[in-house]
């Protein structure tokens, strides 16, 4: 009985030694909802240095301009509203450690002497039901072309491999006056997510307990 311990406590350590030496793997996307389909998913990579996943999100028709090419129901304002919604889910054996979400934005404005515009931008981000602001953004000043960020970024405890995500964003743009005209813009969006292997300890405080067990059952039948 000894030998056969020894035999699987060495075979547990070098498995053991292997996950842990291992690199994690990309990060996969569950399913995705939007509310108005003004966000979409597009493209993702993988840098194994990292172990980083960047996913890309399709924002070319999250656009907010007045006057507007579309009819809009409020004067002077055009508004654009989305919530992207998705899980993030890591391969067996691994977390996720940190969750970041940024975008890029341009806006445009120009003013009639005796009229007004200007741009906003603002937006959130939840990461398993935690909630976090994406800062926000004015213009409020004529601009031939501003371009500006926002984002966010959440650092993931305890040992989940599987998270939720919601990103909401609001932008707007009004103008009052005959030469007067506002256009804000999403240029990227991208959620950068990092995982990691479990960490070993765990898994040995695990194996060391069934090790235990086999050994207490094997008492067991002898003194039976």
């Amino acid at each position: 009985m000894k030998k056969k311990l020894a035999v699987l406590t060495v075979g547990a350590a070098i498995c053991l030694f292997t996950a842990q030496a291992a690199t994690a793997a990309p990060v996969t996307v569950g399913p995705v909802t939007t509310a108005y389909g003004l966000f979409d998913m597009g493209a993702s990579s993988y840098d194994a240095l990292t172990s980083t996943t960047t996913i890309l999100l399709d924002v070319s028709a999250f656009v907010a301009q007045f006057p507007s090419a579309n009819p809009t129901p409020t004067p002077f304002l055009d508004r654009k509203f989305d919530t992207i919604s998705f899980a993030l889910l890591a391969g067996p054996n691994e977390r996720i450690t940190k969750v970041s979400y940024s975008e890029s934005l341009q806006t445009v404005v120009t003013q009639d002497p005796a009229g007004f515009s200007y741009t906003a931008s603002t937006g959130s981000a939840v990461v398993n039901n935690v909630s976090y602001g994406l800062g926000s953004f004015y213009q409020l000043t004529p601009t031939g072309g501003t371009s500006f960020s926002l984002g966010t970024s959440f650092d993931i405890p305890g040992l989940e491999n599987d998270v939720d995500v919601s990103i909401t964003n609001d932008i707007l743009a009004f103008a009052f006056g005959d030469l007067s005209s506002a256009t804000v813009m999403k240029t990227y969006a991208a959620v950068e997510v990092t995982s990691a292997p479990v960490p070993v300890p765990a898994a040995l405080w695990l194996f060391g307990s069934a090790v235990a067990g086999l050994a207490a059952m094997r008492r067991k039948r002898r003194e039976a």
